[in-house]
C-alpha cells in the first residue's frame, strides 16, 4: 500500500510544480496564442501544445489532466478551501460550446485574415520562452488564475475542469478515435473482486465521478476520467487497476 500511497505523493507533486511553472509555459496553453498565431499565419506554440494533448490521449487518455497540468493543479490548491464535489453536471456542456465557437473563429481568421499558415514559431509571444515577461502578461496570468480558482471554489473540485477548460475537448476526442480504432491504451478498470460499498474511491476522486456504480456495471470508461489513480490507490480491496489494454465493447 506504501507503492500507492507514494503514487498519489507523487502525482500531486507533479501537479504543484506544473502550477508554480504556468507563468512560464502559460502562452502555450493559450486560447489567445491560438488566434494571434493565425492572424499572423503562424503555427505558434500553443498549436503544437494542442495537438499533443489530441495525439497523446489516443494512449493516454485524459491522463495530463491528472498528472501534469498546471490548470489541473491551480484547482487542486482550491481543494483545502473547499473540498465539495461537482455536481452541477448541466455545465459541463459550457466547455464544448466555447471549444467550437472557437475553432469556428479560428478557422475564420485563418482564412480571411492570416491567408494560411507559412510558417511555425514555437515561442511566438514568448521572451525567450517565458510566458510572462511583460505587465500586461502578468495581468493575464492572475486573470486567467482568478477564473480557474472561482470556479473551483463556486462548483466544488474541479469545477474549471468540468466547465470552462478549452483543453479538454481536445482530449475527449483523442480519446474516443483511439477507443474506436480499439487501441491498447492506459485504463482504469474493475477486477473480478468484491467491493466493500464504503464509497472511498467516490470520495477520493478529483473529477466526482460515480466510480462505485461505474464498477457495478462493469463499465469503467467515463469521459471526465482523467486516470489519476486516486480511487483505485483509495480502495481497501484493491478493486481498481490502472493498466494499458484495449476496450471492452461496453465502453465504446
Amino acid at each position: 500500500m506504501k507503492i500507492i500511497h507514494d503514487r498519489q505523493k507523487a502525482r500531486k507533486l507533479l501537479g504543484l510544480v506544473s502550477a508554480l511553472l504556468f507563468p512560464v509555459t502559460m502562452l502555450y496553453f493559450s486560447p489567445g496564442m491560438v488566434f494571434r498565431g493565425a492572424r499572423l499565419g503562424v503555427l505558434s506554440g500553443s498549436y503544437i501544445t494542442f495537438a499533443i494533448l489530441f495525439i497523446s490521449a489516443v494512449v493516454f487518455g485524459r491522463a495530463w489532466c491528472g498528472w501534469l497540468c498546471p490548470v489541473a493543479g491551480l484547482s487542486e490548491m482550491a481543494l483545502p478551501v473547499r473540498n465539495e464535489p461537482f455536481r452541477a453536471d448541466r455545465l459541463k456542456v459550457t466547455k464544448y460550446i466555447i471549444w467550437v465557437i472557437w475553432l469556428i473563429a479560428i478557422a475564420f481568421v485563418v482564412v480571411a485574415v492570416g491567408g494560411g499558415f507559412r510558417h511555425i514559431d514555437p515561442l511566438l509571444g514568448t521572451y525567450k520562452g517565458i510566458s510572462i515577461h511583460n505587465a500586461s502578461l502578468l495581468l493575464a496570468y492572475y486573470f486567467v488564475v482568478g477564473i480557474i480558482m472561482a470556479a473551483s471554489l463556486l462548483a466544488g473540485k474541479r469545477g474549471f475542469c468540468h466547465t470552462l477548460c478549452w483543453m479538454a475537448p481536445f482530449m475527449v476526442l483523442g480519446r474516443k478515435l483511439g477507443n474506436t480504432l480499439r487501441l491498447p491504451a492506459l485504463r482504469l478498470t474493475a477486477r473480478n473482486e468484491p467491493c466493500s460499498g464504503c464509497r472511498s474511491c467516490e470520495t477520493f476522486c478529483p473529477m466526482s465521478l460515480p466510480v462505485p456504480e461505474m464498477v457495478r456495471r462493469g463499465a469503467m470508461e467515463h469521459i471526465d476520467c482523467i486516470l489519476c489513480g486516486a480511487c483505485a490507490d483509495a480502495c481497501a480491496n484493491q478493486v481498481l487497476l490502472l493498466s494499458f489494454r484495449r476496450p471492452e465493447t461496453k465502453d465504446l
